[in-house]
């Protein structure tokens, strides 16, 4: 597998519940050192810095705060 690209903060990605360890793994295999955070939507609600992110019938909403 190649990796490549440069430096990112706060990234934020959307996955199915069921690829969060593949993606994980992924990620980890590219570069150990990353520090990852996961984190589940609550009630379909997730934050994430200064965003609101909901899920409403299959759609994704974005609310900036």
């Amino acid at each position: 597998m190649s990796c490549f690209g440069e430096p990112s903060h706060n990234s934020f990605v959307i996955v199915k519940n069921d690829t969060v360890s593949s993606f994980h793994d992924t990620l980890h295999t590219c570069n150990p050192k990353l520090s990852l955070t996961i984190e589940v939507e609550n009630k379909g609600q997730i934050a994430f810095l200064y965003t609101l992110v909901s899920r409403r019938n299959g759609v994704y909403l974005l609310i900036v705060k």
